[in-house]
């Protein structure tokens, strides 16, 4: 008898869990025990019961409705409490994000069994990466690996960066900013013109915040 495979699929499109469960049917090599979150709070409410290494396999998508009363705005969030309370378990993030910065930060931070980008997917592929994954192999996309090759070294953010283009992204007026983050106001304004430089590329156009927070959301960064 084939040893069950205690899967958790954490994916926002309805199509796309059927999809994966159709493709995992298919295979005669593997059973799965599948279980599904479609954001962010149904997400949180299954690590957070579930028992210690009792998921198996996550596949996890990054751009989720989120979870504001746990502070869970994405599924990036959502990995990193895998990472936290089920260490044992494997990660492959699938996502349609295309930004080699915004990937790079995944990476870095989760550090994935897996990262795929869904332009690149089809049931061989996302099966094969599966069966690698459990075996103890780690596997990127190739479109991964050229993302991450053509990012741009010089202009990354770091967790400060990112704490201000989230705070930008609520809403919270510049006074409150300073005290949040205890920052001077000449500060915040450095780290905003950093901001713009990273997702506008051009020192000399003019700061405009709705087009930094609009292309900022396009991208995947809020």
């Amino acid at each position: 008898m084939k040893e069950k495979i205690k899967l958790l699929i954490l994916e926002d499109q309805p199509m796309l869990c059927r999809a994966y469960r159709m493709f995992l049917q298919n295979d005669h090599e593997m059973d799965f025990c599948i279980t599904e979150a479609h954001n962010c709070k149904e997400g949180y409410a299954l690590i957070a019961q579930a028992t210690i290494g009792y998921f198996d396999l996550v596949l996890l998508d990054v751009q989720m409705p989120a979870y504001p009363e746990k502070g869970i705005t994405s599924g990036e969030d959502l990995g990193l409490l895998l990472r936290k309370r089920h260490s044992r378990t494997k990660i492959i993030i699938v996502t349609y994000l295309m930004d080699g910065h915004r990937l790079y930060r995944l990476f870095k931070n989760i550090n994935p069994d897996g990262i795929l980008i869904k332009s690149d997917m089809d049931e061989d592929f996302i099966i094969d990466t599966i069966k690698m994954v459990l075996q103890g192999n780690m596997v990127y996309s190739p479109a991964f690996h050229k993302l991450l090759q053509n990012r741009t070294g010089n202009c990354l953010l770091d967790e400060t960066d990112w704490e201000l283009l989230h705070l930008l992204s609520i809403g919270m007026p510049v006074k409150e900013l300073s005290k949040k983050m205890n920052l001077s106001l000449s500060s915040i304004e450095k780290r905003k013109r950093k901001l713009k430089e990273f997702f506008l590329n051009d020192k000399d156009q003019w700061f405009n915040e709705r087009s930094l927070l609009h292309i900022a959301r396009e991208r995947g960064f809020i």
